[in-house]
């Protein structure tokens, strides 16, 4: 597990943060351009106002791999997709769902409809305005735009043109990750307050089992599969929370720092960490949401074993390079903690700053 997570970090240091994009269209007339689209667009990057480094990774199911069940890579590739390009043609106006046969493209639209308040970037292949655009697209954004693109274009050679296409496109994908990471950490913070209040519940039925022998076997068996579904729930969440702490928003990268603690009452896996520590060595350039990352680290533990001593060698040296004073006084607080978990010695306060405040803050 260790010389995994450091192949990856050495792969992902110096890469792109990855924006991932869903083309979503009819097959048997929207074929030319979605290949167009995706040969146009995939692996196109693009540099922010902050230096950083983003690229587009188009979902095309012509090239998903070969699976047994091919929903099973279709529909999480869908939701974790900051972007929807659906290409307009008349074979897309019509639902074709039938009995236990629905229709994949509109399973996709439907959930899109149902867990995105973004617009999809329509690609008008038909020149024709509303007529041939689904409706459950129309009522929920009647004024939606749409970019034209015709077969005489898709054949064509004009580079301009092109390159006019794929900067509209761009902006829309910009725009419409922005929203929807705004609306995923939105959506975390509600599932964090539903988690807590699913806990408090768990702990009331245990406490009538207790007063109830007659009912204490079914409310034990009630609580402990509310205890596994809510650890599960929240393993899942805090791992989104440590990919969220690397947002470029200082105040919401504190926030998702903050929700980190309360999502597990205090606990952690070794695959947070490691995942926690990957994104830290990737983001460096992002000094602020390292320092949080690391703050976190410092909290959390004993880093004991083998099997963290090489992983924590490796991640202090990607980091070595590192100037900034704060980052730096995270690294060395760090350090200790991790010399002391390392050689069986109890964890000293630090004599700079108390490494742990923060969560004590968000616990009161």
């Amino acid at each position: 597990m260790a010389s995994n997570n450091l192949e990856n970090a050495k792969k992902r240091t110096s890469g792109a943060q990855e924006i991932r994009v869903f083309l979503c269209y009819r097959r048997q007339d929207g074929a030319l351009y979605a290949d167009w689209l995706n040969h146009q667009l995939n692996s196109t990057s693009y540099v922010d106002t902050d230096g950083n480094t983003f690229e587009f990774h188009i979902y095309y199911d012509k090239t998903a791999p070969a699976v047994s069940d091919w929903k099973q890579f279709h529909f999480p590739s869908l939701q974790s997709s900051r972007a929807m390009i659906l290409i307009c043609t008349p074979g897309i106006a019509i639902d074709l769902s039938k009995d236990r046969e629905p229709d994949w493209v509109y399973e996709e639209l439907r959930w899109w409809c149902s867990h995105r308040g973004t617009a999809p970037i329509v690609v008008d292949a038909t020149k024709e305005g509303d007529r041939w655009l689904p409706s459950i697209i129309t009522k929920k954004w009647p004024s939606i735009n749409r970019i034209d693109l015709s077969k005489d274009d898709v054949e064509a050679t004009d580079i301009n043109f092109v390159e006019r296409v794929r900067e509209r496109i761009t902006g829309g994908i910009r725009e419409s990750e922005r929203r929807t990471v705004f609306e995923d950490l939105q959506r975390f913070k509600k599932l964090t307050l539903k988690l807590k209040a699913a806990l408090n519940r768990a702990k009331k039925q245990q406490e009538l089992a207790e007063k109830n022998e007659r009912l204490a076997e079914e409310h034990q068996k009630r609580a402990e599969n509310n205890e596994r579904l809510a650890q599960k729930q929240k393993r899942l969440l805090q791992l989104q929370i440590a990919k969220l702490i690397f947002l470029n928003d200082n105040n919401e990268s504190d926030e998702a720092r903050d929700a980190f603690d309360a999502s597990l009452d205090g606990t952690t896996s070794d695959r947070v960490i490691f995942t926690l520590m990957d994104r830290v060595v990737k983001f460096k350039s992002n000094l602020h949401s390292v320092a949080n990352a690391i703050s976190i680290l410092e909290c959390y533990g004993p880093y004991s074993g083998s099997l963290y001593k090489e992983v924590f060698e490796q991640f202090f040296s990607n980091l070595a390079d590192i100037e900034d004073k704060e980052v730096k006084l995270n690294l060395e607080s760090l350090r200790e903690v991790f010399d002391a978990d390392q050689s069986g010695r109890p964890r000293t306060k630090n004599s700079k700053y108390d490494r742990c405040q923060w969560k004590r803050d968000c616990q009161e």
